[in-house]
């Protein structure tokens, strides 16, 4: 899928990928790489350890909930994911507009994508038990228990879209990489935690409680990002270029 995604982005750009530039990117952007392969490297691994750590202190039943749980809520996950993808860009183009518009777009994409995870909370929570039983076999029951907990934890989780898209707006990969160990680590604790206490139930409050404290992390470290953008001179500012996805400048704001 990634394989024809490129090859249709080249027809779509008509720009041809230059190998040979490879390590001038490389050069000119080694402020920041280094920064967002270790914030990617602790998230997903925060994320795995925390389903093996379930399974320790709960047993293989309370994954097992989990994940027919979680695999209802896979639009959601859809969703994060491709606006993961336009975010960055829309980002750079509101901050090149004026700081104020990427705040407000920021706070607007948060408090929209955090209103679906809501919106789709509730539809699960309306499916007859006997369409769920025929979609899901015998793993509905343990899965309904655990949807209102994770629509909160969805609904945390999209709330820090914003935040995210802002941070990499302004290419503060020190604020990003900060926000991410925080987040990582409470979902880590929390989820295990909560797995402990009260198994597939208390892990998804757990997820839901890890959630929204990354939201808050992630909001306080992009506002203080914005605000030392703020403080700059603005005499010559770093060039913003979305590239697949991210964010590059010229040099990453001090």
């Amino acid at each position: 899928a990634g394989t024809v995604a490129a090859v249709a982005g080249v027809f779509q750009t008509r720009i041809w990928p230059r190998p040979r530039m490879t390590m001038v990117w490389w050069r000119e952007h080694r402020d920041l790489g280094p920064r967002y392969l270790t914030e990617a490297a602790v998230s997903t691994g925060a994320g795995q350890l925390a389903i093996y750590g379930v399974g320790l202190v709960a047993g293989l039943s309370s994954v097992g909930a989990l994940r027919a749980a979680l695999l209802l809520f896979g639009p959601l996950q859809v969703l994060s994911m491709g606006i993961g993808l336009i975010a960055v860009p829309e980002g750079v183009r509101a901050m090149n507009r004026s700081l104020s518009h990427l705040e407000r777009g920021a706070l607007v994409m948060s408090v929209g994508l955090a209103a679906v995870a809501i919106g789709w909370g509730v539809i699960l929570r309306l499916i007859p038990e006997s369409f769920g039983e025929w979609l899901m076999g015998s793993s509905w029951d343990a899965a309904a228990l655990l949807f209102v907990p994770l629509t909160v934890a969805y609904a945390g989780t999209l709330a820090l879209t914003g935040p995210v898209m802002a941070l990499r707006a302004v290419a503060n990969a020190r604020r990003s990489l900060r926000a991410n160990v925080v987040t990582s680590a409470a979902t880590l604790v929390l989820i295990v935690a909560g797995a402990w206490q009260g198994g597939a139930l208390g892990s998804a409050w757990g997820s839901a409680a890890a959630a929204w404290v990354g939201a808050a992390t992630w909001w306080r470290h992009s506002l203080l990002a914005i605000r030392d953008r703020r403080r700059e001179p603005q005499t010559n500012p770093a060039a913003a270029v979305a590239v697949a996805g991210e964010v590059t400048v010229d040099a990453e704001p001090k």
